[in-house]
């Protein structure tokens, strides 16, 4: 009987927690849960293992908890006063361009780009293999019997 009582925590927490989406709906975005809430989401999720048929994994279930606090840390460091300084707000897109690419690291370098661009183009050919995949299997399951299959 204890599992119906941790699938209901574990979905209102998933509810809670899930994405930004569900931030716009809370007033003043998504609720921060406290230590204890979120060992209980924790406990919750490794009780998961012991569900069958459960609505999600253990894996992902840990994943929404982890983006709650992600959210967190990104609301209290856009709110940091000493992370601002005098004239940021003026800064064109060049210049933050220009201020980031002095920082290192692959975000904004070529070889950053280049690998961007190479997920872009596998999931483009990914997205258009699959796109020809289903017409075909349309225009097969619409076909009369007997046609060429």
């Amino acid at each position: 009987m204890r599992a119906p009582a941790v699938l209901v925590l574990v979905l209102v927490l998933a509810r809670a927690v899930a994405g930004s989406d569900a931030a716009a709906q809370f007033p003043g975005g998504m609720p921060t849960l406290s230590p204890a809430e979120l060992a209980e989401a924790n406990d919750a999720c490794d009780a998961l293992a012991g569900i069958p048929n459960a609505p999600m994994s253990v894996q992902a279930c840990k994943a929404m908890l982890g983006m709650a606090g992600t959210a967190e840390r990104q609301r209290s460091s856009a709110a940091d006063p000493s992370a601002r300084r005098p004239g940021d707000e003026q800064l064109s897109c060049d210049a933050i361009f220009a201020e980031m690419s002095t920082l290192g690291g692959e975000v904004l370098s070529d070889a950053g780009a280049s690998q961007a661009d190479a997920a872009v183009d596998e999931g483009t050919a990914l997205g258009q293999r699959h796109a020809g995949e289903t017409a075909t299997m349309d225009r097969e399951c619409k076909a009369p019997d007997g046609a060429a299959r």
